[in-house]
């Protein structure tokens, strides 16, 4: 059996955009600026990493190896090109803390990219 759990509440907007042909659109086909970067893991990388400092990001996958995929792929970028703050770093490390004396139960993948 399966649980589903509806939940209208959004304390942060959420917005939406997509990336075709080197453009974000909106939700409404709206091209709201060019990317110069042609490369299209480049182009989500570039985007993620402008967003990560500030706010959190969502990214959608069409298979879940494609999503374990393209989530190794950010954190590294990330990890490469981005100095994360000590605040960050600080919660990071209590995670990772509490998932190594069972506080929390993560799969395996997940505890990868937090670590």
């Amino acid at each position: 059996t399966a649980d589903m759990y509806v939940s209208y509440f959004r304390p942060v907007t959420l917005e939406e955009h997509y990336v075709y042909n080197s453009c974000v659109y909106n939700r409404n086909d709206e091209v709201i600026r060019n990317l110069d970067i042609k490369k299209s893991d480049s182009q989500l990388f570039a985007l993620c990493n402008e967003v990560i400092p500030h706010a959190s990001v969502l990214v959608f996958c069409q298979t879940k190896k494609d999503t374990v995929s393209t989530a190794r792929d950010i954190v590294s970028f990330i990890k490469e090109n981005q100095a994360l703050s000590k605040h960050i770093m600080d919660k990071r490390y209590m995670l990772m803390d509490r998932i190594k004396t069972g506080v929390y139960r993560i799969d395996r993948t997940l505890a990868e990219f937090i670590a």
